[in-house]
């Protein structure tokens, strides 16, 4: 299996999640954030996490593929979870605070994505027009977005019915959950509560998927 991913984007890490659940080899490729045309080829759009299959098959939409591994390959389930829905609008909610913080530690970071200066400019561009302010300005309210996020964490930490996982069992809230969490690794003294914590260090080991706390910008 060959993943088209930017490592940075949560909908791609949603995959990772469930590649190494599953205990899955596969090959990633970074796609430069600024190339349209390789996943226009793929799935007709600019779009990724695209996960090639063993047929040769290409799937789109990070859940979609999520599901499409549960169901073909061995390993831990992953439910459904009333949960999901709720964490999704919380994030949703909270995504200005967490790109916030991230779009301009993420040209910094030296992601292969990014490695051109059409992908910088482009993630530049995406992100001032979506944050309405220069990512200097915001990297300058870093103080802000924490005080933001505060409750935020706060209000995921209890939806946590036990350490490990949301739901008791590994679940879509968890795959929702962990990747922007994963992210917020890469924030120099990010404020997240001590279960936050343990509860991304279990799946980090469990997956295999890289925390930035050595790389905090």
């Amino acid at each position: 299996m060959t993943l088209y991913e930017y490592k940075y984007c949560p909908y791609c890490v949603r995959v990772r999640l469930a590649l190494g659940l599953k205990n899955i080899p596969y090959e990633a490729v970074a796609v430069d954030y600024a190339d349209s045309e390789l996943p226009t080829r793929l799935i007709g759009k600019k779009m990724l996490p695209v996960l090639k299959t063993v047929a040769g098959d290409y799937l789109g939409e990070s859940l979609d593929i999520v599901k499409y591994l549960d169901e073909n390959h061995a390993g831990p389930a992953i439910i459904a979870s009333v949960r999901q829905a709720e964490i999704e609008t919380i994030l949703t909610e909270s995504r200005g605070a967490v790109y916030g913080l991230l779009a301009p530690r993420w040209l910094r970071a030296g992601f292969k994505e990014l490695e051109s200066q059409a992908a910088q400019d482009y993630l530049r561009h995406k992100f001032e027009s979506s944050l309405e302010c220069t990512l200097e300005e915001s990297l300058a309210k870093t103080a802000e977005y924490f005080e933001i996020l505060k409750p935020v964490f706060a209000q995921l930490e209890a939806l946590l019915t036990h350490t490990e996982t949301v739901d008791g069992a590994i679940s879509y809230a968890d795959i929702v959950l962990v990747p922007p969490l994963v992210n917020l690794t890469l924030v120099k003294d990010i404020p997240l509560p001590d279960k936050l914590k343990q509860y991304l260090a279990h799946w980090a080991e469990q997956t295999g998927v890289d925390l930035y706390y050595n790389q905090a910008l």
